[in-house]
């Protein structure tokens, strides 16, 4: 989850307002499903999932904005960005209203005029092998990180108070438990 919230601090590029997050212990003794929902300074929103007890392999990340929904599939390598176009009003969508007839094509409608899709193919790479293969080259030919120590230390900061809050919620149960709940 730690490369997750570094993009999404990258991409959003504001800082963290409030978090809602719980895990779940299930083979180990630690959180072995994490979900947390970060809400942002600037209004995005993003909902994180990691889990080691999954059945099959999922790399999603979904984050939404006031007028944006982006959605990146990192096992895919695509991602599908749908924005808000200005003819997007509540009478656009007021189907009492609208002239169906000249509508061929009520999807197309919504999602050629009303939401712009955009689909984005990503590098066909490991991004795990290009990430410590950057490392490398950084060390070898004193270069700059693409991720610096500061941008590092804020998605540690993140991800700790990730942890203290699924802590706190997880000692809450327990003393709703002990107490007969």
């Amino acid at each position: 989850m730690i490369h997750d919230i570094d993009i999404l601090l990258h991409v959003t590029g504001s800082k963290v307002k409030k978090l809602d997050a719980v895990g779940v212990n299930v083979i180990s003794d630690k959180e072995d499903i994490a979900n947390v929902r970060i809400q942002f300074q600037n209004g995005c929103v993003a909902n994180v999932t990691a889990s080691r007890v999954s059945i099959t392999s999922m790399r999603k990340m979904r984050l939404f904005s006031e007028d944006s929904y982006i959605s990146i599939d990192y096992q895919k390598r695509d991602a599908l960005i749908y924005k808000k176009s200005p003819k997007l009003t509540l009478k656009a969508l007021n189907i009492s209203e609208m002239d169906v007839s000249t509508i061929a094509d009520l999807k197309s409608y919504v999602f050629g005029d009303l939401l712009k899709v955009e689909h984005i193919k990503m590098d066909d790479c490991e991004p795990l092998k290009k990430e410590l293969g950057s490392f490398v080259d950084c060390v070898v030919g004193r270069k700059e990180p693409v991720v610096s120590g500061e941008e590092g230390l804020k998605a540690i900061e993140v991800a700790n108070d990730i942890v203290c809050e699924i802590e706190k919620k997880s000692q809450i149960s327990q003393q709703y438990k002990e107490y007969g709940g």
